[in-house]
């Protein structure tokens, strides 16, 4: 892959910027495949029309920010990402988008000369290798770390995670919690960090439905128009993310 004709995918819910931007990139031989507001719109654009790199805004129109809507990407296609931000600091940013492997960020404003710069230089190395060519293999195991000590437990028999604070509860299948604790009565198992450091490690058919709520689809048993059932458990779909979801799902149609 040459950097000439380069397909690039622009996420930014500013018009006039993501206007701009696709302007100085056709301009210099790359290809804009899509300009998208926020997730939903980036991932639809995506599995519209794979790319070579996405330019992605920090703060986008959604509950979901540019990080956020990386790691869905990366999760079809491993890219380089190149991130836009008007921040000062750098040091939340660079902690929580690491499992993305940022290639770059460019500070708002942006100078053409160094968004050509920087897009080119991450196409390079992505070639070249020097940026990770495809996520690590993931074990089926993720630990984490309760009141008292670490447990190891499989991701797929996550059922789902739901929020509490900085903190998090994981409801697994009975079958693991009983092999973790023999002795207790089936619950969920309260675990530190949250879910939003939590998602950056799991496997792809995990999926964020909020900001409160992460699923394992392969438990999905049954699906309403406003709840989930899993198993025993039922978990309430956000308004607006029924369509994403079941975009999520392999749906057999009926025409």
């Amino acid at each position: 892959m040459t950097s000439e004709g380069a397909k690039i995918l622009i996420v930014e819910d500013n018009p006039l910027m993501a206007r701009q931007l696709e302007a100085e990139l056709n301009g210099k031989g790359f290809l804009v495949t899509g300009i998208a507001r926020n997730l939903t719109d980036a991932v639809s654009t995506m599995k519209a029309q794979m790319c070579d790199l996405a330019l992605i805004d920090m703060k986008l129109d959604g509950p979901e920010d540019g990080i956020a809507t990386a790691q869905e990407l990366l999760r079809i296609k491993w890219i380089p990402i190149i991130y836009i931000t008007g921040e000062d600091s750098y040091e939340e940013i660079a902690e929580r988008s690491q499992s993305t492997f940022p290639a770059a960020f460019l500070e708002k404003p942006i100078r053409p000369s160094e968004l050509i710069v920087q897009i080119n230089l991450a196409l390079h190395n992505f070639q070249a290798g020097n940026l990770p060519a495809t996520k690590t293999t993931q074990s089926d195991h993720i630990v984490f770390f309760t009141d008292k000590e670490h447990i190891q437990v499989r991701q797929s028999s996550i059922v789902f995670i739901e929020a509490d604070g900085p903190y998090a509860k994981i409801y697994i299948t009975e079958e693991e919690f009983k092999r973790l604790y023999p002795e207790k009565t089936y619950n969920y198992i309260y675990v530190s960090p949250n879910i939003g450091r939590i998602y950056s490690e799991l496997k792809s058919y995990f999926y964020k439905l909020s900001r409160k709520h992460i699923i394992n689809l392969d438990h999905i048993s049954r699906l309403s128009a406003n709840q989930i059932i899993a198993g025993i458990h039922k978990i309430p779909i956000p308004e607006g993310r029924r369509h994403d979801l079941i975009a999520k799902l392999n749906v057999v149609k009926s025409r």
